[in-house]
């Protein structure tokens, strides 16, 4: 017969002391592994972090301004200016040849300017462009040297020259401190002179709407 007083077994029984253990210790096994992992896990953003970013490349130099088409109208406007000195220098005040004159030296005057007012030029084209407008605009202007300004700019213009190796335009006479510019610049006038086509018919035109 069987007894009612005696406990039947039930689904929530304890855990045996061994059951115990076994769980702690593998509890134990899981938090070491999670805390090694989120260690590796910092270590390696901290590694990141300190870790310098790549440099971006730095642009390289510039091969060309791309102004040739100012240094042709440069060098044109300066060559018709010193086929012109001669005239200029002996011909009438109200002359057609006079006001032709004058028209060829302030349209080198006018390219000089505007390569001037150019934004800074990047290449060693665009550098040399710059430094023979100048030394167009500074010709002969040397006086004893009194004018630091002068000075300074003349100085440059030949330092850039000669690191660009560009050589001054035919017909340079000097910047007035060089020991033959008095016999370069007499030669330059004393040459037969010449106009160009373009300014003898604006002259005439001039004359004929003042007429």
């Amino acid at each position: 017969m069987r007894n009612p007083l005696k406990r039947l077994p039930t689904a929530d029984a304890k855990p045996t002391l061994r059951e115990r253990f076994a769980s702690m210790k593998a509890k134990a096994a899981g938090l070491a592994a999670e805390t090694s992992q989120g260690r590796r896990t910092m270590l390696a953003g901290s590694v990141a972090a300190a870790m310098p970013l790549p440099a971006l490349p730095a642009p390289g130099p510039v091969a060309s301004d791309r102004r040739s088409d100012y240094l042709a109208r440069l060098l044109t406007a300066y060559a018709e200016d010193r086929a012109c000195r001669p005239i200029s220098s002996e011909a009438a005040l109200a002359s057609i040849e006079g006001a032709a004159a004058n028209l060829v030296m302030r349209r080198c005057c006018d390219v000089c300017d505007e390569i001037l007012a150019l934004p800074p030029p990047k290449a060693p084209d665009g550098l040399a462009l710059a430094a023979l407008a100048a030394a167009i605009e500074l010709e002969a202007n040397w006086y004893e040297g009194k004018d630091r300004q002068f000075n300074a700019g003349m100085v440059l213009i030949r330092a850039v020259l000669a690191i660009t190796g560009t050589p001054l335009p035919p017909g340079f006479v000097g910047f007035g401190d060089e020991p033959d510019c008095p016999e370069k610049d007499d030669a330059l006038f004393a040459a037969q002179g010449s106009l160009p086509a373009w300014a003898i018919a604006e002259a005439e035109a001039a004359a004929e709407d003042d007429a």
